[in-house]
């Protein structure tokens, strides 16, 4: 509802290891994706094994295995498990996301695949600095605004660290 730089979501699945099973194989138990996450205006997604079904698993073309994809709204930092879930959310009356590329000639240029980070623990970080990944002078294991690497001000986001330490599944 109002302009602001900076605003950390993120995406988390749940995995169990299958037992038995190959190393590295997995099954998803849980999706969570954010969406103006721990605001008033909070369209957070968070979908169960009976549920996953509604998310988009396409399979990669280059490895034959399904990969998750996400969409994110138009002009803002909300994302989703799916195109139906996004276009039905209504932030507030008359207010709802958009996240197809609809009425377009050539939607496959709409499709990015944007860096992705695992930040790891914070008694482990994987990634401390994130200007890697196009913020530069943020960090993701310290209490600081996050502002998507622009200037810092008042109004930016909370830091990344105070996300990362929820458990969406909890």
């Amino acid at each position: 509802v109002s302009d602001h730089p900076g605003d950390p979501e993120r995406v988390a699945l749940d995995l169990e290891r299958i037992e038995g099973a190959g190393a590295g194989d997995v099954r998803v138990m849980q999706i969570y994706t954010a969406a103006h996450e721990y605001t008033t205006l909070d369209h957070s997604t968070l979908l169960a094994s009976t549920e996953i079904a509604q998310a988009d698993f396409p399979l990669d073309e280059s490895t034959g295995q399904p990969r998750w994809r996400i969409f994110a709204s138009d002009g803002k930092h909300a994302l989703y498990p799916s195109v139906e879930l996004c276009e039905s959310a209504e932030v507030v009356p008359c207010l709802d996301e958009d996240c197809a590329p609809d009425g377009v000639t050539d939607p496959l240029r709409y499709e990015q695949l944007p860096p992705a980070t695992n930040a790891g623990e914070e008694t482990a970080p994987r990634i401390t600095e994130l200007s890697a990944i196009g913020f530069p002078g943020e960090q993701a294991w310290v209490d600081q605004l996050f502002c998507g690497g622009q200037e810092r001000d008042a109004t930016c986001g909370p830091s990344v660290r105070s996300k990362l330490l929820k458990d969406p599944f909890e």
